[in-house]
């Protein structure tokens, strides 16, 4: 194995029949108490396709609010917020608000998002989402740096205004920036600790961290950017046909979390969402997968 690092984090439940206060306690103590690094969610504000618009959706920053009042220790998140589907100010104010209450624990993952028809119904223009998002990152930038902030831009324009409670540490809450293209690696450079991907491959990480180290270079950055991949995972007693890397037996798994460690990333995050046969993961299955990894995976590195 190889000597670099690596933190596991945990998903919680999104929009399925267990995102509930119960489900979203039950993984987060159980991610806490397995050594996790981190635990969070992305973000869905509505599902305008008539076949979802059943499915739940709570709102991102009252769930994260929840589970930080249940845990102690481990890092609580957005992977990824939306950030052009809110008010920078309102959004800054919700960043801060939520890192005091988790005590500095808060790491922002962000996106300009993809869903055209959920820009529509929140009336936000879908082709500006990465202008409103580069705004948005300035703004956020400035307010973690300082106090008070005023702006002068295309999209938002405001007087000075304070921006309390004040981040926990120096610089504010850690930054991800999310996407494969182009923009999320300069992103990452300018404003970020590193880069996250959902879905990948360990071939597309070792692409991807190619590019984000021309941005590092870029923007004149010192050490090395972290990168979080969420994948599926689940560890299976029987062998099992699966394209997914860490979906498998012991052996399999720990092999595709190797192949993500040399393509560069410092941290995994299980989705637990689906077993091998394609069923909705039970909170018991997705508590027992939090567990084998620790006990079978973790602890094996």
């Amino acid at each position: 194995m190889s000597s670099r690092d690596l933190e596991f984090g945990a998903f919680l439940p999104r929009w399925d029949r267990y995102a509930t206060p119960d489900g979203w306690r039950r993984i987060a103590t159980a991610a806490e108490d397995a050594g996790f690094a981190w635990v969070g969610r992305g973000d869905r504000v509505v599902f305008p396709e008539p076949e979802y618009r059943s499915r739940p959706a709570s709102e991102l920053f009252s769930v994260l609010a929840s589970v930080a009042n249940e845990t102690d220790e481990i890092a609580i998140g957005t992977n990824v917020c939306v950030v052009p589907y809110r008010h920078p100010i309102h959004l800054v104010k919700e960043v801060f608000t939520l890192d005091t209450l988790t005590d500095g624990r808060f790491e922002f993952g962000v996106g300009a998002g993809w869903l055209e028809e959920e820009f529509d119904a929140l009336g936000v223009p879908y082709e500006e989402r990465g202008p409103r998002t580069d705004e948005f990152l300035e703004i956020y930038d400035a307010a973690c740096e300082r106090g008070s902030v005023s702006f002068d831009g295309r999209h938002h324009s405001f007087d000075a205004v304070g921006f309390y409670p004040r981040p926990e540490r120096d610089g504010g809450p850690p930054l991800w920036a999310g996407g494969s293209a182009s923009p999320a690696f300069r992103r990452a450079a300018e404003y970020g600790v590193g880069w996250t991907i959902s879905g990948v491959s360990p071939e597309d990480v070792r692409d991807g961290r190619s590019r984000l180290l021309n941005a590092w270079d870029d923007y004149d950055r010192d050490g090395d950017p972290e990168i979080a991949v969420n994948v599926d995972g689940y560890v299976t007693d029987e062998s099992t046909e699966s394209d997914e890397p860490l979906v498998g037996t012991v052996d399999s798994v720990l092999d595709g979390v190797e192949a993500y460690r040399e393509a560069g990333a410092t941290r995994i995050n299980l989705t637990l969402s689906s077993t091998p046969a394609g069923d909705a993961m039970t909170i018991e299955e997705r508590l027992e997968q939090i567990e084998r990894f620790e006990d079978e995976i973790r602890s094996a590195l």
